[in-house]
């Protein structure tokens, strides 16, 4: 269970790791990055202890959590040889920016970009994955568009790209009145933690999680629209190979509408999985369903992992 009175603050330096214990696996470090307009990104790292990753994943969160909600399953990962790094979001977690806030979702791409170079760097020679999830997928689906050529595959876990809950009437006029004019206007974001989960100790982590954004501002969710309205063009651009995770009982995104869509990419090489009565944060599900979305991710990502690796044997850690 992941450990809330363990210390999040953030390291100062381009990027650091601490030193694994005797018999871990992998270390969980920090890093800072300086978006292009000097606001500073933090990102949790998670890397294998002692030997070179087969792959880098860069994990993108939704829109009221951040980097630490992934760290089980990072973990897991990292244990498996993966190299795993997860942002947080200007104006989330403990990166900068105003609280909840994006101006222009070209800057959220531009931050994007600059996590990705990261990982190019610190894992030079490896294929990097993005995963996309929850509000994150739309964010995720417009930079893999665009940047093909730094990316081995895209995954989307609960992507907000059919949601089931929205803005009611009065606060969708509100943006529509105030991206503009006010756009630092902060309006509840309308998710509440049964969304997320039904296992009670993750609702318990959700309601303690004093980061867990509450509201966005009104030019956040302008922005979040001009994604929305981007989804279907910018899906029919995608080449790259596609994982498609979601919970048959999300509440809060349309699994079956999802699924259609996922199903009319033109993307060669499509994975979709759907987990029987899973709610929509897969990390936080019960066994044996969080086992298996976690070995159906690894298995996907060491297949990849070798075929952009020429058909060479992922496991092997050369």
């Amino acid at each position: 269970m992941i450990d809330m009175t363990a210390p999040d603050n953030p390291t100062p330096a381009a990027s650091f790791v601490g030193c694994p214990a005797a018999g871990e696996r992998h270390v969980a470090g920090r890093a800072r990055v300086a978006a292009s307009d000097g606001v500073s990104l933090h990102v949790r790292t998670w890397l294998p202890a002692g030997r070179a990753a087969l792959a880098g994943l860069l994990f993108t969160h939704g829109i009221a959590s951040h980097g630490a909600w992934f760290a089980e399953t990072a973990g897991h990962l990292a244990d498996e040889g993966i190299a795993v790094y997860a942002p947080d979001r200007r104006g989330s977690g403990v990166s900068g920016g105003p609280r909840g806030h994006v101006a222009r979702c070209e800057q959220a791409l531009r931050d994007l970009d600059r996590v990705t170079s990261l990982v190019a760097e610190e894992q030079p020679g490896r294929p990097i994955f993005l995963v996309g999830s929850s509000w994150a997928a739309k964010l995720a689906l417009a930079y893999a568009a665009g940047a093909q050529h730094r990316l081995a595959g895209l995954l989307l876990h609960g992507p907000g790209l059919f949601p089931r809950v929205d803005l009611g009437l009065g606060q969708k006029l509100a943006v529509l009145a105030l991206h503009r004019t006010w756009p630092g206007r902060q309006l509840p974001i309308p998710l509440k933690p049964e969304d997320y989960t039904r296992q009670p100790a993750y609702l318990d982590y959700i309601r303690q999680d004093d980061r867990r954004l509450l509201t966005a501002s009104a030019r956040f969710f302008w922005e979040t629209r001009r994604l929305d309205r981007a989804r279907d063009r910018l899906g029919a651009r995608l080449r790259l190979p596609i994982l498609l995770q979601i919970g048959e009982a999300d509440p809060i995104m349309d699994a079956q509408a999802t699924c259609r869509w996922a199903h009319r990419l033109p993307a060669p090489d499509r994975t979709i999985v759907v987990y029987r009565d899973a709610s929509h944060t897969l990390d936080f599900e019960p066994e044996p369903t969080l086992s298996t979305y976690r070995a159906d991710l690894l298995g996907w990502l060491r297949h990849q992992a070798a075929q952009a690796s020429g058909g060479r044997e992922a496991g092997d850690g050369r």
